[in-house]
């Protein structure tokens, strides 16, 4: 029997940028649009879908809800209806189903299943119900409601549920095409499981699986796992494009395709999207004999070393590209993430690293005078050496006589050095410089700043202050309230946080959100021996607003600035509330059909109320890009 060979896309969101419909290139007979290729009832989806018409020899369609957006939901069945039947080699799956090389293709959208406690926060929250539209009794227009869609979703598992069981009785195998995901763990991202949205993308069929379903294609979660997924027999298979610059887990690939071959399904993918379960399926994974010198890790016998420092991974069959950490570049094997040159170390001497011992470069490359490396480490065979620890930090610092300067300017304030005998001031960027400058250890000059009623003030002729305006800036600002820091109700070493968003450490030292080096504001703090990172607002809320109300609340800043820390911008909201206030709350720009700004509003409820519409139908206009009132709509950058 002839292997079936189906090429696997959807969320490509034609709506948003038509230029993704260019880059599907022809890898197998058959194409499944599995949802969310567009709007359903558009001349670009229309136009899109003739295209592949020609190009292939079936075209299945599913339809996702966005190909439902803004329009009727019954209309826009009868208008991908009216395409297919028009275009003799595409089929609109919508409950149906056909025979490809004697395996039966059953296809529908497969709503998903909301149960009760999360319907209020997947109604209030996806747009589904805000932007597809259906009718009542009496043929008067309302929203799609989440019972309509539960509804839909029974109707879908009763259809697929009988074609099942008729492959079971005629011995045929099947493959299954939804657009709305058959399984909750491991088809959305990670960050997203366990929350109430999460029903709205996918629900747990997996007592469907196993034979006679070979293969369950999906869409909708955009992501796309690393790994293959399954139950029994079953494979799942996921490739989504989602949004322009969205990440969706693994690589969407427009050529990708599923190959059935009697009751045996395999993915083919671009290799470098691969992880080790998909890697079984080509032929020869080993490292590359065009290269020379190949040695083996002893521990990781996957892993194989180029004296040059390259790593190969037989289970990914490629090279290790690995990521940069504080100068030094490292990999992930077996989900660790371990230096590079000790890996490499270790492939060349044929053994671990000895006890006590660390792997040290010979040459490494100079430092930049703020203390960063100029250029990446060479991890190669030759360059790599076995020193004790003590015997490194002195090579080291020998090698580095400028490291720590850029902390000491980071972490340090600045200073005045005045000449008692002229009153001729100088300033200083921090005391290590003005150590620096007079030629003694910066802890004389931190002692002299912080000791000002300490005998021993003056140093050289010169006393030593802190600048007025860092004095000034640690001052109480007026109302602002200082607290121990508190997070889930357990104290935060040496922490102090203040109405105004601000934070006070151990040493004394005040730094305000927006002054802090990282730009998510968030600061290392210990808590009963462990050390973590802490978010300023969600310790200004426990501290301030007291304990979280729910494990649906989180923190929310009413004005959308995340960097506005202030007790008063700061709330305990669910996750539908917060959305609420991130749709209402942000800047509009009102625009001619030329594209001219004409006005800007600071939130949409603003400017509906100038144009006397509801936000919602003005929310709807920007998503969709359509003219509302005679002008455009967009979110201001």
């Amino acid at each position: 029997m002839e292997s079936l060979r189906v090429q696997i896309v959807s969320d490509l969101h034609l709506e948003m940028s038509s230029r993704k419909a260019k880059h599907i290139p022809v890898t197998a007979p058959h194409i499944a649009l599995l949802g969310d290729i567009g709007r359903g009832n558009s001349k670009e989806y229309a136009a899109f879908v003739e295209d592949l018409s020609r190009r292939y020899s079936t075209v299945l369609i599913v339809a996702g809800n966005h190909e439902y957006y803004t329009c009727n939901y019954d209309d826009v069945n009868e208008a991908i209806s009216a395409l297919a039947d028009r275009l003799p080699n595409v089929l609109f799956l919508n409950r149906d189903c056909v025979e490809l090389e004697g395996v039966q293709v059953i296809g529908c959208t497969l709503w998903s299943h909301v149960p009760p406690a999360c319907q209020r926060a997947v109604q209030a929250t996806l747009n589904d119900y805000l932007l597809i539209r259906t009718e009542d009794v009496f043929g008067n227009p309302r929203p799609l409601t989440v019972a309509d869609t539960n509804a839909l979703h029974q109707v879908d598992l009763q259809f697929i549920r009988g074609k099942i069981e008729e492959c079971r009785t005629k011995g045929q195998s099947a493959l299954i095409l939804t657009h709305h995901a058959p399984l909750m763990n491991g088809t959305s991202d990670p960050k997203f499981e366990g929350r109430p949205t999460n029903h709205a993308f996918a629900t747990d069929l997996r007592e469907l699986m196993g034979a006679p379903v070979v293969a369950w294609a999906y869409g909708h979660t955009h992501f796309n796992p690393r790994s293959l997924l399954g139950a029994g027999s079953t494979m799942l298979v996921s490739n989504q494009k989602g949004y322009n610059g969205e990440a969706v887990g693994r690589p969407f690939d427009p050529g990708a395709f599923l190959q059935i071959d009697g009751t045996k399904a395999t993915p083919f993918t671009k290799k470098s999207n691969l992880t080790r379960h998909v890697s079984v399926h080509f032929k020869d994974l080993s490292p590359p004999a065009t290269y020379a010198g190949w040695k083996q890790h002893f521990k990781y016998t996957h892993i194989f070393g180029l004296p040059d420092g390259r790593l190969w991974s037989t289970k990914a069959g490629k090279f290790l590209e690995g990521f940069q950490l504080n100068g030094y570049s490292r990999v992930y094997i077996e989900g660790k993430s371990i230096a590079r040159h000790r890996i490499n170390f270790e492939i060349s001497v044929g053994r671990a690293v000895g006890e006590a011992m660390e792997v040290d470069h010979i040459v490494s490359p100079p430092l930049l005078p703020d203390g960063s490396p100029y250029g990446p480490q060479d991890d190669s065979w030759g360059n790599l050496q076995e020193l004790t620890k003590e015997d490194h930090g002195k090579k080291t610092m020998a090698a580095n006589p400028g490291a720590g300067k850029k902390r000491g300017v980071r972490m340090g304030f600045p200073v005045i050095s005045v000449q008692v005998a002229t009153g001729v001031e100088r300033r200083f960027k921090s005391f290590r410089d003005a150590a620096e400058a007079y030629g003694v250890f910066p802890a004389h000059i931190w002692d002299r700043v912080n000791k000002p009623h300490s005998s021993r003030t003056g140093l050289q002729g010169y006393t030593f202050h802190k600048c007025p305006q860092f004095v000034a800036d640690q001052a109480d600002k007026p109302g602002e309230v200082w607290e121990d820091a508190l997070h889930h109700g357990k104290r935060i070493k040496g922490v102090r946080v203040s109405t105004l968003g601000r934070v006070e450490w151990e040493d004394g030292k005040r730094r305000g959100a927006r002054t802090m080096r990282h730009k998510k504001c968030y600061f290392r703090g210990t808590i009963e021996g462990v050390k973590k990172h802490l978010y300023v607002h969600i310790v200004v809320a426990h501290t301030f607003l007291g304990p979280q109300p729910s494990s649906d609340h989180t923190v929310d800043h009413i004005n959308q600035d995340s960097v506005d820390n202030r007790l008063v911008n700061l709330r305990w909201a669910t996750y539908s509330e917060q959305n609420r206030n991130r749709s209402n709350n942000r800047a509009v720009e009102k625009l001619d059909t030329a594209g001219h700004v004409l006005a800007t509003y600071g939130t949409i409820a603003e400017a509906a109320d100038a144009i006397k519409r509801p936000y919602q139908t003005l929310a709807s206009a920007i998503q969709n890009r359509t003219v509302l009132e005679g002008f455009m709509w967009r979110d201001r950058a």
